[in-house]
């Protein structure tokens, strides 16, 4: 059986948050599914470097769209909760956080 890789989605590539999609993207554990952020210039650039990643304004847009497998939050606290749930209720396995 060929094993394949989580798609994890990585919500916020703003500057603080683009260091763990740069970490994802080295990690053949997983495929980023793809980068949200509200900042069209932040997630354009981690896109580009990333090898043109498919970018997101909207994180909920993005859960549907992109159906990840993991979610790694690094938003501010007070969005780990909402996104967490909504990571749940789309039946995503694995959702994390990390304190912006």
């Amino acid at each position: 059986m060929k094993k394949t890789s989580p798609r994890s989605s990585v919500p916020s590539a703003s500057a603080s948050s683009a260091s763990h999609a740069r970490a994802y993207h080295k990690m053949p554990e997983f495929e980023i599914a793809g980068l949200v952020s509200r900042g069209p210039a932040s997630r354009e650039a981690v896109s580009k470097e990333l090898g043109g990643l498919p970018q997101f304004s909207d994180y909920y847009a993005a859960l549907s769209q992109t159906r990840p497998d993991v979610v790694s939050i690094n938003t501010y606290p007070e969005t780990h909760g909402p996104y967490a749930r909504a990571a749940i209720k789309a039946t995503i396995s694995a959702p994390t956080t990390n304190a912006a």
